[in-house]
């Protein structure tokens, strides 16, 4: 079967494999050890694509799947699980797959709306008992969550084709929830995104509530600390960012911050409070 070719926007670092349906499958079953080897590289590799899809060529399949000059031999089991985009015969892709990165990415669609209300609703709360200067940071945020949302819906992608059924890989019960294992509580930092790290105004709001629950005091070296983390978590790690800064935070691990993360971290913030300074002056 055929499908449309969609870009998704978000990818996912593990992929869901359910073992019952892997170990059923007759198409499977059927497969050398070899050609299952190879089936789960090819797997894996359309995973990683932004549109979960593989090039269709025999001899990008051969590199991919590591049979090499052996993927003639080998690779009719292996082709028979897969499909033809519509949108662009030079790519092929796994059904079943393609219909689990679709729930992910709909999973993934539907906590960003939430957290943007969230964000409005947790604004207003810390409006009401906010100094001037994070009176002025908050208005900032609400502009900067308005226009990514303005963005998100003026570039969304392509409706997706409705889900059909696949007799092979990764088919089975249950549902996948992309955001499992995922520890988050009140008082961690876990709501915090890569876009409030990236932010000089979101990341002092996020310092500014930090305070009020308790993870961290309000010296100048716990606040330069806070900031060199964040320049830290997105060097090394720029997609689980939030997740490292919210460890690091919770267990002062500032020994982990190098002397370069140091000042980047001290640039930045003594750059932003030289704004805010001046926007509170601006606005008496």
């Amino acid at each position: 079967m055929s499908r449309a070719l969609r870009r998704f926007k978000s990818r996912p670092q593990s992929m869901p494999l359910f073992a019952d349906a892997w170990i059923g499958s007759q198409s499977i079953s059927l497969m050398t050890p070899e050609e299952e080897g190879a089936y789960v590289r090819l797997l894996l590799h359309a995973w990683r694509s932004d549109t979960c899809t593989l090039p269709a060529d025999d001899a990008s399949l051969a590199v991919l799947s590591r049979l090499g000059e052996r993927w003639n031999t080998c690779s009719d089991r292996i082709r028979s699980c897969f499909s033809v985009c519509v949108q662009d015969a030079s790519r092929i892709f796994n059904e079943k797959q393609y219909e689990i990165r679709m729930n992910h990415e709909e999973f993934w669609r539907q906590r960003q709306a939430a957290g943007i209300i969230s964000g409005k609703s947790r604004s207003n709360v810390m409006n009401k008992r906010s100094t001037r200067v994070e009176h002025v940071l908050n208005k900032r945020i609400d502009l900067v969550r308005t226009s990514s949302a303005s963005a998100s819906a003026s570039a969304s992608a392509l409706k997706p084709p409705s889900p059909t059924s696949s007799p092979t890989p990764l088919e089975g019960g249950g549902s996948s929830d992309p955001g499992r294992g995922r520890r988050t509580d009140g008082r961690n930092a876990a709501r915090i995104t890569v876009e409030d790290l990236k932010s000089d105004c979101r990341l002092e709001v996020c310092y500014q509530r930090a305070i009020r629950v308790g993870i961290i005091g309000k010296s100048r070296s716990d606040r330069e600390h806070y900031w060199a983390a964040a320049v830290h978590a997105l060097r090394r790690d720029p997609v689980g960012a939030p997740n490292l800064f919210a460890w690091m935070v919770k267990g002062k691990e500032w020994s982990k911050i190098t002397e370069a993360e140091e000042d980047e971290g001290h640039k930045r913030l003594k750059k932003f409070e030289m704004e805010a300074t001046s926007t509170e002056g601006g606005s008496k």
